[in-house]
């Protein structure tokens, strides 16, 4: 198993007994190194496309292809990989050369073991400089993927366009063969695919089983369960001795266990990862590592990549920098919003998922929940206004300089102004001029001061019409005053007449 933080050097060198020593030498510099060799460039070349590779030393003189053409070779298709040029035949000509084809360093071959601690120390160095590169990289391409997404999300009317647009984001940000979106549902204790990348399109609508219940983490002792229609929500952690039953324990899958644990979960190694039970569907696609995060119920973040719990033999990388990106929450309590969903990403190799990586998934969850609970609200709103339209009492609602927002069927019926007319104006198109200067300053200051405000008023129609109405004006918002709503209630006199002006004798019945 390679392990975080391994270097993979590539040694390629004609000479059986140098290169073997080289690899011998430098591994015993370096406990982190991994050296394989090759005698030759195009047996270089067949390993370079078959491994891993952080690094490659190479001589200069070879039959076949020499150090330059070899290197002109693996610059087509790897233009940042460190390159060493680490030969005996050391000449102002070939070194020209060498930096000409863009290698990375050039080292000539001396007797003494002083050469091997110097190239060492040159490969630590290039490598280094090449995986920071590599993360600032790395995290600008992601930054530029999440901006993308937000102004998609903006734009897309249909979440399940924009959730084909989440799962291809993540897929491309963290350079993952697999990536599932799955909306959790708690009345049925199922999360179901709604989108995903590198599975087979016949997932999407299929559930299965999932709990939600944080309390979950905090169990020991006999296992519990949910019922026979949610095996999935037994604790993630028991205190028992028995090894079965705290293997029964666990959760049914990674995104159960990171709907219990209600923050980010990084998985380096499935294999031995013995925190939730690994799927049949993980291990026929041979899923090596992955990360998951909670796409949260409202419009707050799930946590951060420093927040995140990886497993006990997991090590990964960091840049404290990065752990402002994102809000931290602590773990849902069971009276909070129950979680949208849960977006996991998955690698078949063992692929080092850093605190930017993680931030970079949760701010793409974090693009999904904001949509989600703004496609809520605008359902919400469409079903208040259709309830409004069919109401028989006028209602209008302004933002809080009293610009009208919107105004029902009734209110056009009854003022004779249309929405077209209304929209955009102030309620002053009503006033009737019957009621004095003292009347509204204390309207105004009774719902300025969130307070709600009734009163019986006298309205003027866009024919010049009077009319008399029960008024009533609300503040609403939750933490400040986003807007008013006022509902007009109809006064009729004796036998249901229409009241005269003269008839009213205003009472300020503000609350």
């Amino acid at each position: 198993m390679r392990r975080s933080g391994t270097v993979r050097v590539l040694h390629v060198d004609d000479d059986e007994a140098f290169r073997d020593l080289t690899a011998t030498f430098l591994e015993r510099k370096r406990e982190r190194f991994d050296v394989t060799t090759a005698a030759d460039a195009q047996e270089g070349l067949r390993r370079l496309g078959a491994e891993s590779v952080d690094c490659i030393v190479s001589d200069y003189d070879m039959p076949g292809l020499d150090g330059i053409e070899f290197l002109e070779a693996v610059r087509a298709e790897h233009p940042d990989l460190p390159f060493l040029l680490f030969t005996g035949k050391g000449s102002e000509e070939v070194a020209s050369e060498a930096i000409s084809a863009d290698v990375t360093d050039y080292l000539q071959k001396r007797p003494g073991s002083e050469q091997y601690s110097l190239l060492a120390n040159r490969i630590d160095n290039a490598v280094q400089q090449h995986r920071t590169q590599q993360r600032v990289d790395r995290r600008v391409r992601q930054q530029r993927l999440v901006s993308e997404l937000g102004r998609a999300a903006l734009s897309e009317s249909e979440l399940e366009s924009l959730f084909d647009a989440v799962v291809e984001t993540v897929a491309d940000g963290l350079d993952t063969e697999y990536t599932d979106l799955l909306e959790y549902h708690p009345d049925d204790g199922v999360v179901e695919f709604r989108a995903g990348v590198g599975w087979d399109d016949s997932l999407v609508g299929k559930t299965v089983p999932a709990s939600h219940d944080p309390s979950a983490h905090e169990r020991s002792g006999v296992t519990e369960t949910a019922g026979d229609n949610s095996p999935a929500s037994h604790g993630a952690e028991t205190g028992s001795d028995d090894r079965q039953e705290r293997a029964d324990a666990r959760p049914e899958s990674l995104a159960e266990h990171t709907l219990q644990l209600g923050r980010p979960v990084v998985v380096q190694n499935r294999a031995t990862d013995d925190r939730f039970h690994d799927s049949e569907l993980a291990r026929d696609h041979d899923l090596a590592s992955g990360v998951s995060v909670v796409v949260s119920g409202d419009w707050g973040s799930a946590g951060t990549g420093s927040d995140a719990e990886t497993g006990s033999d997991a090590e990964t990388e960091s840049d404290d920098s990065s752990a402002t990106d994102a809000t931290n929450r602590e773990p849902t309590d069971e009276g909070d919003t129950a979680p949208w969903g849960v977006l996991c990403t998955h690698s078949t190799t063992q692929q080092r998922f850093t605190d930017e990586d993680v931030n970079f998934l949760q701010s793409v969850a974090n693009v999904l929940a904001a949509a989600v609970v703004r496609a809520r609200r605008e359902r919400d709103l469409r079903v208040l206004r259709r309830a409004l339209d069919a109401a028989g009492h006028v209602v209008y609602v302004t933002e809080t300089d009293g610009t009208i927002t919107y105004v029902n069927d009734a209110f056009e019926s009854v003022t004779g102004y249309s929405a077209t007319e209304a929209v955009g104006r102030t309620p002053r198109i009503l006033n009737s001029g019957l009621h004095d200067q003292s009347f509204y300053e204390n309207l105004w200051e009774t719902i300025l001061d969130g307070e709600v405000w009734r009163n019986r008023i006298v309205n003027e129609t866009r024919d010049g019409e009077y009319y008399v109405v029960d008024q009533t004006i609300a503040p609403v918002g939750e933490d400040e005053i986003e807007r008013f709503v006022a509902v007009n209630v109809p006064v009729g006199g004796e036998d249901g007449d229409t009241l005269q002006p003269s008839d009213i004798v205003p009472v300020n019945c503000a609350q």
